[in-house]
């Protein structure tokens, strides 16, 4: 019997991505604070943390999922997100979290609209594979479930010995050591996505100034996951007044995990606050991608296809896919630092693009993109400013 007709065989396990089946995972949507909403944002926060609970994961039972992927926990059912699942899946068997996708209907691929999927292949699948693999070493035994009791869902797995730093915990953190800034700094803006968290706070006042007339603030960054996608980073930042675009200098990452846990966390704070008062010193880099021009153009005068894969390969020295570079070259030479690709650009407009098109270029790509690849193109722009790689 085909797949087709397996589907519409009348078999409850199978239906096709056509029919629409229900979310057999969960997708957090992004959540932003804009900065009249710090109060609005710590709330947030502190509400999330009370609801929040790890539980051990010591039987196959406590991760086995039912025909609509949801597990029991405490004799409640739980969702589990993107993050839970991809994880969970990992740990199991490498490949098993693609290959759950697919059967589950999780991942689409084009045109495979008479596909049959199956949430409940995916997951009996899931389950054999815990069944077989649950003491495997640095597999899912003793790990730790991050549950949302509000929402039902399982928002991370992490490992058994995880320090678990809140957000709340760090917005505190954060706040009382901006309180003893010289230069008045204030929340500038937050994303949270599921656990994952993104903060922004910027300087009063203009601490860099261009001959273009773009003037910047400098600011701090601070990001976190309560389910364990990556450590604490902390960098400093530059502000652009005139765009708002943000560009991340040198990250100070710190693992959940380890002794002296909240007295190293004290210390990449402290250090990256100290670091707040170099910014201005940017300057000169920023008046030499302004002086620098792209010189894109060949002898017929077309945008040589050889000068612009350079540019993109540069970019993807600093570990930059290529398809982020590809958007970042084509973005700078077509319509500048800021502003999305017109139709067409005259060669004048094009024959003027500098390097400081490619540094806000990657800022404004940034913005299009999810927390940590957002995140490696702030700093990428950030490393071209200073210096630390060229064109």
């Amino acid at each position: 019997m085909t797949k087709s007709a397996l589907a519409m065989s009348g078999d409850s396990r199978f239906k096709t991505r056509f029919s629409t089946p229900p979310p057999f995972v969960v997708y957090p949507a992004p959540l932003d604070f804009q900065p009249n909403q710090a109060r609005e944002f710590y709330q947030y926060v502190m509400d999330l943390n009370d609801r929040t609970h790890l539980l051990p994961i010591m039987e196959p039972k406590d991760i086995r999922l039912d025909s609509d992927g949801c597990i029991t926990c405490e004799r409640t059912k739980y969702r589990l997100s993107i993050q839970a699942f991809t994880e969970l899946c990992s740990r199991l068997s490498p490949g098993l979290a693609t290959l759950a996708k697919d059967i589950s209907g999780v991942r689409r691929r084009e045109g495979s609209i008479d596909e049959v999927v199956s949430p409940k292949v995916a997951a009996e699948i899931i389950n054999a594979c815990a069944e077989l693999r649950f003491r495997m070493k640095d597999g899912i035994f003793s790990r730790q479930l991050i549950l949302d009791t509000k929402t039902k869902v399982v928002d991370g797995i992490v490992g058994p010995k995880y320090r678990y730093l809140a957000h709340c915990d760090l917005y505190e953190a954060v706040d009382q050591m901006m309180g003893g800034s010289e230069i008045p700094v204030y929340f500038a803006y937050a994303r949270l996505i599921g656990r994952r968290l993104a903060m922004y706070y910027q300087m009063r006042g203009v601490q860099l100034s261009l001959s273009n007339g773009h003037t910047w603030s400098g600011g701090y960054y601070f990001a976190n996951s309560e389910a364990g996608e990556c450590g604490v980073h902390s960098s400093e930042l530059l502000i652009n007044a005139q765009t708002g675009l943000r560009v991340l200098g040198p990250m100070q990452q710190l693992a959940h995990s380890g002794k002296g846990f909240l007295v190293k966390l004290t210390h990449v704070l402290n250090e990256v606050f100290a670091r707040g008062a170099e910014l201005p010193e940017k300057r000169q880099g920023g008046e030499k991608l302004l002086d620098t021009h792209l010189q894109v153009f060949d002898a017929a005068g077309r945008v040589d296809k050889t000068i612009r894969k350079t540019l993109e390969h540069s970019l993807m020295g600093q570990n930059l896919a290529k398809k982020y570079a590809a958007d970042v070259i084509r973005g700078a030479i077509y319509a500048g630092g800021t502003s999305s690709i017109p139709l067409s650009a005259s060669r004048h407009d094009i024959n003027n693009r500098t390097h400081y098109d490619v540094f806000l270029r990657l800022a404004y790509e940034a913005e299009q993109w999810n927390l940590s690849t957002r995140e490696s193109m702030e700093r990428i722009a950030f490393l071209l400013l200073n210096g630390d790689f060229s064109l």
